[in-house]
């Protein structure tokens, strides 16, 4: 972990890099995290300051955090009212992971908003996996209500969710290191990959992201020239 790679016996250490606005936010991030795994008594302090004032993904982690405090569901309404989209992203994570009326009731309501038409489009996706994780009859019947009534004629209508929002990090390690897609067996990216399937490299400049998850969804629909 970071607190013994770094040789750190005083975990104090550990709340200074977190708190110090030049530590990079990733190293600020697990700094944080091994706060958590040491049960650091300083830890929801600490959390409270990653809130206030840091960044990426510093401010994501401490986000996440939050989901085992008592004041969680009210930090989380807060945030999803003003928060960036990161922000909301990260409490439709932690959301999806907290079995409380209160969690209920915030998931209840924003699935109000979505069979309404009334949720960003980049947080769609966010708002659905964590309702489809909910226990909750009341959640479940108003994601089978949004569920049901998608287009039946459209076979993406099941996945345009995904066309905006997402996080670039995640899709490359996805990319480059999930062995049941095994997406470089057949496609090359940055000079690394197979050459089955189309080079991907800069493909997100010549195709939109309808394009692109048609394209996924139904490969067949339009074959790439040359690989018919």
């Amino acid at each position: 972990d970071l607190e013994s790679a770094l040789g750190l016996e005083d975990s104090g250490v550990l709340h200074d890099l977190v708190v110090n606005s030049a530590t990079p936010p990733n190293v600020a991030a697990a700094a944080l995290l091994a706060m958590e795994a040491g049960k650091d008594p300083r830890l929801n302090e600490t959390v409270d300051v990653a809130l206030a004032s840091g960044k990426a993904d510093l401010r994501t982690t401490a986000i996440r955090l939050l989901s085992s405090r008592p004041d969680a569901a009210a930090k989380f309404d807060a945030l999803l009212t003003s928060g960036s989209v990161a922000d909301q992203q990260a409490v439709f994570d932690s959301l999806g992971t907290i079995d409380t009326p209160a969690a209920q009731q915030i998931l209840a309501t924003w699935m109000d908003k979505l069979i309404a038409g009334n949720v960003a489009p980049p947080l769609q996706l966010d708002l659905l996996e964590a309702a489809g994780k909910s226990k909750s009859d009341a959640v479940k019947t108003k994601v089978k209500q949004y569920t049901d009534g998608l287009s039946k004629s459209d076979p993406l209508a099941a996945y345009r969710e995904s066309l905006q929002g997402g996080d670039p990090a995640q899709g490359s390690k996805i990319f480059h290191e999930r062995q049941d897609v095994s997406c470089l067996r057949c496609h090359k990216i940055g000079g690394t990959g197979g050459v089955v399937g189309p080079d991907l490299t800069g493909v997100g400049s010549r195709h939109d992201n309808t394009y692109l998850l048609e394209s996924i969804v139904n490969p067949s629909s339009m074959i790439a020239p040359g690989f018919e």
